[in-house]
């Protein structure tokens, strides 16, 4: 083979990879677990066969491991809604399903890198389902609940900041977030949501807004629902707090730390 076809093949070897991931990461998208695993496969061949550019396999590999944590992360929060939906139309025989599914996909995403924050949050949502009913949560249930969160609240550390979220702060490296298509940089940040600095807006307390997420040092980004919970005109800042744990800070941890760049707490 000349030089000349080598790099074809190879030219062509990267574009196979692209497509494949392009496939992964809408499959993952949809949760959509077997073709992920498909195609995960056949792009795992194709960075093992000996024409393929080697300074790129390790790389192909970080990004197939974060999509197919993500597909099963998707998995499991369509496993979780169905079922509850299914529970609160009656069928209360629907919980005996979930705890098995939900352990066996966790499983699977535990091979991926899956973080200890989103385990938690399933297990937050599975106390949740467990105590749902065809009437909703019971008056008991709900009570105790409320008990138990306010105990877990008083025993807290409290983290700087006026709106005290319950994660660790990171001030280092600035995360990009785009509200109604302005990029702004962040004061700080963490899984549960982010301080946005020079931020001149109208965005009132109370407004769900979708916002995209990255950071320049890596190649991560994705879109969260967040609610508004300050928007202060004095220092230019707007507060906003993630609706659930944000899976998209999740994975941008995640690829800072294999990139060698770990955030830096405030």
């Amino acid at each position: 083979m000349t030089p000349n076809e080598q790099v074809k093949v190879r030219q062509l070897m990267l574009k196979t990879a692209d497509d494949l991931v392009a496939c992964m990461r809408l499959e993952a998208d949809l949760g959509d677990i077997d073709p992920l695993g498909r195609d995960a496969s056949k792009l795992s061949d194709l960075l093992k066969q000996k024409d393929f550019p080697s300074p790129d396999v390790r790389r192909y590999v970080e990004i197939s491991r974060r999509i197919q944590c993500d597909g099963q992360k998707k998995a499991i929060d369509t496993l979780i809604n169905g079922i509850s939906r299914r529970v609160l139309g009656g069928d209360n025989d629907a919980k005996k399903e979930v705890a098995k599914k939900v352990a066996d996909l966790l499983g699977q995403a535990a091979k991926f890198g899956l973080e200890p924050e989103f385990r938690d949050h399933v297990s937050h949502r599975l106390q949740i389902l467990t105590e749902t009913s065809g009437e909703g949560i019971d008056k008991r249930s709900k009570e105790l609940a409320r008990s138990k969160a306010a105990a877990a609240v008083n025993n807290l550390p409290r983290f700087k900041g006026i709106e005290h979220r319950r994660a660790i702060r990171y001030a280092s490296p600035e995360l990009l977030v785009e509200i109604d298509g302005h990029t702004y940089h962040t004061i700080n940040w963490s899984v549960r949501g982010v301080l946005v600095d020079n931020y001149t807006g109208e965005l009132a307390k109370g407004k769900t807004v979708k916002v995209g997420i990255s950071c320049e040092d890596v190649h991560g980004k994705g879109r969260e629902w967040a609610k508004v919970v300050r928007n202060d005109h004095e220092r230019y800042a707007l507060a906003l707090e993630f609706l659930e744990i944000s899976t998209v800070v999740l994975n941008l941890v995640h690829e800072l730390k294999q990139a060698g760049c770990a955030p830096e707490q405030e």
